[in-house]
């Protein structure tokens, strides 16, 4: 029974979010388009304050498939899992797009944001940290790392990471050294260590036994203590209290390890959440023989919320289309440098679409202990149109993060962003500066330099604001021009609690610049937020925005927006996973939407469906990918079919979670 119930969950869900885009659907297609041949999103930085003020630019470049910029005034669909996007749509100049992301109603989660041109998904989804807490939120800070001085090893089984001896784990400002640790990397994430100390950089605990869960909004753990008296402590992310939350006894016991087919023995562990675990210098064993033994070892995690598709492909056929090849070769020159060698066929999922024939991508990654480090990717190797991207963040002193990231797309034009922020008592200051221009294309640049002042209490209420300067090159006129600009924004220290799980969390953001050229903009942003979490790992969101701008030279008047979203999963015999997203300007009629489901029916045969739509005035993109897939070791056969495509592919994939 409980079977059938699950089932009838999944189809229900499923079916609301279809007959949700069915309602607003349009006849039929407005618009004749470009073929398009590849979307990239880059974001001028990882994170963005909670606060409905702060925000970050959103780079969005759109090619052909000869790799040439698309027309202007191309419209660009915008779909964002978390915060709140200035618009929906936006439209491209010199092939680019640019939008604005703000954090909306939402704190100390992920926003994945996508992109959408014309029947065309952005080859890799970006993904923007929101958070109250400026510092550590970088993408290197939110690396986890496990190793051992005895034992360290993925268990296939349970997908488990278990280590013995001397066993350290550093995710942020929290460190665990352990005899014993095990840590589960699917929902729920939790670890359990025994002989553990914890340690938060100013307080240390020594405990008999720890468990620790990592949530979607916080990390929470219960140490049990001996010294100087057998109690309780517990912590939520790296702030310890006496006794203030507690998990059931049980919790704290280890895991009876089923015997796993395939483990993989390794020096050390990075976990990237909601994007791979790398296994560094690993030995593989199959049935307990050692079959192979690589530099490195990646298994990706991320699916279809974090990576360019529901499905990344090793090898596969569609049919129109032909063969596809993905393989990769992961590799590790030292601790902190590892990367992979692509060799590819065709146009597989994340790849420059429209390329054939055989062609390398090379991609390269760097961390140091302190959390510095970057990125490279050379892609096309052995085609004429490759490219190249590089990014690297940087601790400066003691307390100043930097960060800096350089796209070469097709060794045609360049785009480049910087970063520098740097704490200080009363608040904050960070510089911004980017650039693009080359390859016969106008450029354009722009300098600014936010002061962000400690938020202050209004009665129940905090009050944030900053101040801003900046110097910017005019795209339409050729000229530069300086603005002066104030923000600030108004929300609740807590969200209110109305019946049960209910909460209810009003919020109120505005800014006002002036500009050397004689414009004057001012825009406000009034908003509710409505969360029902209705079970341990399910909730639904509700949101509404009103706004009203002036002086710009785009978006100017009033709008009202409505957000919806639904997360669920269950980790029982058949697991299920769930995520649905609405966004719906009513003004404009802009509608976008995006649904996964993936259903465990039977052990080790999943069904997923993944349905995206996007409606604005000029055009309207909609695909529904079904998929069936039977895992095999850590690889799925799956035969999945896209209605937009009309195509079936049969495929080789990597194994994927949703964390």
């Amino acid at each position: 029974m409980a079977r059938f119930a699950q089932m009838r969950r999944c189809a229900v869900a499923v079916c609301l979010v279809g007959c949700l885009v069915a309602c607003v659907a349009p006849p039929g297609w407005a618009q004749v388009a470009p073929e398009i041949g590849r979307i990239t999103i880059s974001p001028s930085r990882h994170w963005v304050l909670a606060d409905d003020t702060d925000s970050v630019t959103l780079e969005i470049n759109v090619l052909t498939r000869g790799g040439f910029p698309v027309p202007d005034g191309t419209e660009v669909g915008l779909t964002s899992t978390a915060g709140r996007l200035e618009d929906t749509t936006a439209t491209t100049f010199n092939g680019i797009a640019r939008v604005q992301f703000y954090s909306g109603g939402d704190s100390d989660t992920d926003a994945v944001i996508t992109a959408i041109a014309h029947g065309r998904r952005a080859e890799r989804a970006q993904v923007i940290s929101i958070t109250r807490e400026e510092g550590h939120t970088e993408e290197g800070a939110r690396v986890a790392r496990i190793r051992a001085e005895d034992y360290l090893a993925f268990r296939e089984a349970g997908s488990v990471v278990v280590g013995y001896g001397g066993v350290e784990f550093e995710f942020r400002r929290l460190k665990i050294t352990a005899e014993h640790l095990q840590f589960r990397v699917f929902p729920p994430y939790q670890l359990k260590a025994e002989n553990a100390v914890v340690s938060n950089g100013e307080q240390q605990l020594e405990a008999k036994n720890l468990y620790v869960e990592f949530r979607a909004n916080d990390t929470r753990g219960a140490a049990f203590l001996q010294e100087p008296e057998a109690r309780a402590m517990s912590f939520v992310d790296d702030g310890f209290t006496e006794g203030n939350w507690w998990a059931p006894e049980d919790k704290f016991q280890m895991w009876d390890l089923d015997e796993s087919t395939i483990v993989i023995k390794c020096r050390r562990v990075l976990l990237h959440p909601q994007d791979k675990l790398t296994l560094e210098h690993a030995r593989i064993y199959y049935d307990g023989f050692h079959v192979l033994t690589m530099s490195a070892q990646v298994i990706e995690l991320g699916g279809a919320m974090s990576g360019g598709s529901a499905f990344p492909q090793i090898l596969g056929f569609t049919y129109p289309g032909g063969l596809f090849v993905d393989y990769p070769y992961y590799f590790a020159t030292g601790e902190h440098f590892t990367g992979a060698v692509r060799l590819r066929h065709g146009s597989p999922a994340g790849s420059f679409y429209g390329r054939t024939g055989w062609y390398a991508d090379i991609e390269a990654e760097w961390e140091s202990d302190d959390g510095d480090g970057g990125s490279l990717l050379v892609d096309g190797l052995g085609q004429r149109d490759w490219g190249a991207r590089a990014s690297h963040h940087q601790v400066l002193g003691s307390d100043t993060q930097t960060g800096v990231s350089v796209a070469w797309p097709q060794h045609r034009y360049v785009s480049a962003y910087g970063n520098a922020y740097k704490p200080m008592t009363s608040g904050s200051q960070m510089v911004t500066a980017n650039w693009f221009g080359g390859g016969g294309l106008e450029e354009s640049w722009s300098l600014d330099w936010t002061r962000r002042l400690s938020p202050a209490d209004v009665g129940a209420f905090n009050l944030g604001y900053a101040f801003d300067l900046g110097l910017e090159r005019d795209v339409w006129s050729g000229q530069p021009y300086g603005r002066a600009g104030v923000s600030g924004s108004l929300r609740p220290q807590k969200a209110w609690d109305l019946v049960g799980n209910l909460t209810l969390s009003p919020r109120a953001s505005g800014e006002i610049e002036q500009r050397t050229n004689g414009e004057l903009e001012w825009s406000t942003v009034v908003g509710v937020d409505a969360a029902l979490r209705f079970s341990r790992t399910g909730s639904l969101s509700v949101g509404y925005d009103i706004g009203e701008r002036a002086g710009g030279r785009f978006l100017n008047g009033t709008r009202h927006t409505l957000r919806a979203r639904l997360h669920y999963f269950s980790t029982g015999s058949r697991p299920l996973s769930l995520v649905a997203n609405a966004v719906h300007d009513i003004d404009s009629g802009r509608f976008t939407t995006y649904g996964y489901a993936s259903w465990e029916f039977e052990p080790k045969w999943t069904l997923t469906l993944v349905g995206t739509m996007s409606r604005t005035a000029r055009y309207t993109f909609e695909d529904y990918t079904f998929g069936v897939g039977r895992r095999l070791g850590q690889t799925e056969a799956r035969l999945a079919y896209s209605t937009s495509r009309d195509r079936i592919e049969f495929e080789f994939s990597r194994l994927t979670s949703a964390f």
